[in-house]
């Protein structure tokens, strides 16, 4: 038997242990880490569990459309019920109620976003090599980004075409966003799709325009998927080269190629992670929590479970 959404957030009230409704299974753990370095006690659950509701935002927000009426009578709700949504392409919809009391809406396109960054490499680097924090420098980093940074343009356009899908009825698309994220982390995938995408770069430009996108955006507008999975692969290409960077010195020189002994590079992918896919990687970057990217979430949690004197709604206008 499935939960009951108002007797939850009564006992979240009477308990004053607020209570957060995500889209589902893949969030629950991402959040309740946040709550936990806040050193907030926070229930996190999923919407499905609810009965008269399914998975995904289109729930979190008929919930939280069900409680407008509550919310009004009694304030105490806002201090301890939150609904929390991807932006995903149903901000270019214009189907997001910004105006909603009690959502919170992520500012990149879902939660896989925030862990697409540098620091996230500088995280893994120890892990999956021989060398420590004094060796790891910014031009490491900046080799292992390149050929992220290099991909970023196809990414954009094929996003584009995703968002366009989704957005114009009736549109005939190379793809839309229910593509798989290997099809897009994939090399030979990703390329022959931006192929087919880039014969319409005039009209996407256009489109673009018509929607205030644009390049800068590219952590909002990429589906967080295949994002992160991209950047996991073309990082993890990049990790089995750093031997032969060592040794011409694109990077830092471990000492023992500094000496010549090659064979025992520092920069070596360790014997465990030679086979790791980037699969693996990505969910290795997902263990990493940056602040310089969650920050903004964490300070609308630590909203929830205050003095009813504090209107949570403009705080969390205040934060963004």
């Amino acid at each position: 038997m499935k939960f009951n959404i108002d007797e939850i957030i009564i006992s979240a009230i009477m308990a004053k242990a607020p209570v957060i409704l995500v889209e589902g299974y893949d969030d629950i753990q991402f959040y309740e880490k946040l709550c936990i370095d806040i050193q907030k006690d926070i229930e996190v659950y999923a919407v499905e569990i609810f009965e008269g509701y399914g998975e995904g935002c289109d729930s979190v927000i008929k919930a939280l459309e069900m409680q407008q009426e509550n919310i009004n009578n009694d304030s105490r709700i806002l201090d301890n019920f939150l609904g929390i949504i991807d932006r995903d392409c149903r901000h270019y919809r214009q189907e997001i109620p910004y105006e909603l009391k009690g959502l919170f809406v992520l500012n990149h396109y879902s939660f896989e976003s925030h862990f697409v960054n540098e620091n996230a490499i500088q995280y893994i680097l120890p892990q999956v090599t021989s060398v420590n924090l004094k060796l790891i420098n910014s031009d490491v980093i900046q080799y292992l980004m390149e050929k992220f940074i290099s991909i970023q343009p196809q990414l954009y356009y094929i996003t584009l075409e995703a968002i366009k899908n989704a957005c114009e009825q009736g549109y005939e698309s190379v793809l839309g966003f229910s593509k798989e994220e290997k099809k897009i982390a994939d090399n030979n995938s990703r390329n022959y799709l931006y192929r087919r995408v880039i014969e319409k770069k005039e009209d996407l430009d256009s489109f673009a325009s018509q929607n205030n996108i644009n390049f800068d955006n590219i952590n909002s507008i990429v589906k967080g998927k295949w994002l992160l999975h991209t950047f996991a692969n073309s990082v993890l290409e990049s990790l089995r080269t750093l031997p032969q960077a060592c040794l011409e010195g694109k990077i830092k020189k471990c000492q023992f190629c500094s000496i010549g002994r090659h064979e025992k590079c520092l920069w070596k992918l360790k014997e465990k992670y030679t086979k790791y896919t980037y699969q693996q990687i990505a969910q290795m970057f997902l263990n990493y929590y940056d602040e310089n990217q969650l920050s903004y979430i964490k300070a609308r949690l630590s909203l929830l479970g205050k003095s009813n004197s504090i209107d949570p709604i403009q705080e969390s206008r205040k934060i963004s």
